[in-house]
Parts: structure tokens; sequence; C-alpha cells
């Protein structure tokens, strides 16, 4: 059961998270923005990692999954906006768990 979950977003060495929220199906509609002064070609590349963690402090492991992806997602789609894209998440420490669970983002570049 997870308490109070967050997500974490990291993109060029930099990470945002959101506010916690209570429950099984938290809904966060909140807007990260990162600033970013790059090529097209490194933009593209970045890395983003989606985390979503549970804050609760009796967890002795708090990584709920794990959605890893570059810009390339969002900048085929028109205007480069990704709306309302599920992503699954995983463990990548216990890969044997299989779905951790789902996110649904939406990207804009």
């Amino acid at each position: 059961y997870v308490e109070t979950p967050m997500i974490r977003v990291t993109m060029n060495s930099k990470s945002m998270r959101t506010q916690t929220r209570k429950g099984l199906d938290p809904k966060y509609n909140e807007t990260i923005m990162f600033s970013v002064t790059k090529s097209e070609k490194d933009l593209l590349n970045l890395p983003i990692e989606l985390a979503v963690i549970d804050t609760a402090k009796d967890q002795t492991s708090n990584l709920i999954g794990l959605y890893c992806f570059d810009l390339t997602v969002a900048w085929a789609e028109k205007d480069h906006l990704l709306l309302y894209k599920w992503f699954a998440l995983n463990d990548p420490d216990e890969p044997q768990e299989g779905l951790t669970g789902y996110i649904n983002v939406s990207i804009q570049i």
C-alpha cells in the first residue's frame, strides 16, 4: 500500500518534484518546467527520468517505479506536444517484480 507518493522528474542532472498526495490513485495536475540551453540534437538526447516515490518514513525502499526516456518521444508529435501519455513503471533494482504501476503525463517542448 502506497501512503504518500510523489513524482520526481530528473533532466540534465537537475531534479524537480511534485507535492505528495495520499491514496492509491493520486492526481497531481502540476506543471514542472526545465529551462535548457542545448542544440536540438543534444536536447532530444537528454535522458529524462520519472520516478514515483512513496515518501512514508517507515518504508525501507521507497521507490515505487521508474520510467526513463528522451525527448524524441514528444518531438515526433504534432507541435512537439505529447498529451496524456501512459508510461509503465518498473523498479530496476527488482526487475522480477515486473510492472509496478503507471503514470500519465503530458510533455511539451
